[in-house]
């Protein structure tokens, strides 16, 4: 059977189905790992049948039917997985079912955030970005989590949405990171939103799955420094020059309210001096790669 480092196709009979002697044969797919099972609606004898050779012994017309049954099988499956390759898509045990059982159900959602990431994505800044990446990591470790390489979008509903959200509060974090909180989890999920609302969009789902989801960020209360405290920490003595750095970057984004992006860019041309002699910081608001974005103002104060 055709086999590489990720795809192999297996047949093999179905003994806990076995009945005066006969069993079905299925034939089992797997991509990465993952796999999946298709009958091959033949029943053949189990004392005729090899499992390590993965052949049917005797020439009776049942058996011969089978084993055209399990060539015409095998080629169904490798065309599909080499029309998934030619048309550059995601390859999973999945959708090779899908196509060998005639059911294509339309785009799944590694197709939406591959679209996402080559077209839409590209408008987004890097921070932005990189938190859909986030987002799309643990959307993976999810169906891995239900022993699923990739779903239909179709197949999407609101349970697969709570169950993800659940997911996510409840899953141990990596090392070097913190548990998801409320309001992370709520950010993820407005990302996944966002995706599906593309398709939506797209006509590759005709439902919204999150009509009925409510996003709730719980709302924290942010202490202000006061003159003496922001004081306190400009003239503290470090003995890092990448502490001075990230001190000094945080000093002056409280000065000024500039976002660590928009500090990391800033440069000379980013500072023009009015008619008075009043010197400003003049730049766009990066949070999308969009040119109609309207610029800000910030006044420095001698």
């Amino acid at each position: 059977m055709k086999s590489n480092h990720s795809f192999s196709v297996t047949f093999f009979v179905r003994r806990n189905r076995e009945a005066f002697g006969r069993a079905p044969i299925y034939v089992k797919i797997t991509v990465e790992g993952s796999r999946v099972f298709i009958p091959v609606k033949q029943t053949v004898e189990v004392a005729q049948w090899n499992q390590k050779a993965q052949k049917l012994r005797g020439n009776s017309p049942e058996n011969i039917l089978a084993r055209d049954r399990m060539r015409q099988i095998v080629n169904d499956i490798n065309l599909a997985y080499d029309e998934l390759r030619f048309q550059k898509e995601v390859v999973t045990a999945e959708k090779i079912k899908i196509k060998v059982e005639g059911e294509d159900q339309g785009k799944s959602l590694r197709d939406l955030i591959k679209y996402h990431f080559d077209q839409p994505g590209k408008l987004l800044a890097a921070g932005t970005l990189k938190n859909y990446y986030s987002t799309e990591r643990f959307l993976s470790e999810f169906l891995k989590r239900k022993k699923l390489s990739d779903i239909q979008l179709s197949k999407i509903d609101f349970k697969f949405i709570t169950d993800f959200g659940v997911y996510l509060r409840t899953k141990s974090p990596d090392k070097g990171q913190r548990p998801c909180t409320n309001n992370t989890v709520m950010k993820h999920m407005e990302r996944f939103q966002k995706l599906m609302g593309l398709a939506l969009k797209f006509g590759w789902i005709l439902r919204d799955p999150f009509i009925h989801f409510t996003r709730k960020l719980v709302t924290k209360d942010r202490n202000v420094l006061n003159d003496d405290e922001l004081a306190s920490i400009r003239q503290v003595d470090l003995p890092d020059p990448v502490q001075c750095v990230v001190r000094d970057m945080f000093v002056f984004s409280c000065y000024t309210g500039l976002a660590y992006s928009e500090i990391s860019s800033l440069a000379s041309h980013h500072i023009t001096t009015d008619n008075e002699g009043g010197v400003w910081l003049v730049m766009q608001r990066k949070k999308t790669l969009n040119t109609n974005e309207r610029s800000f103002h910030v006044l420095v104060l001698p």
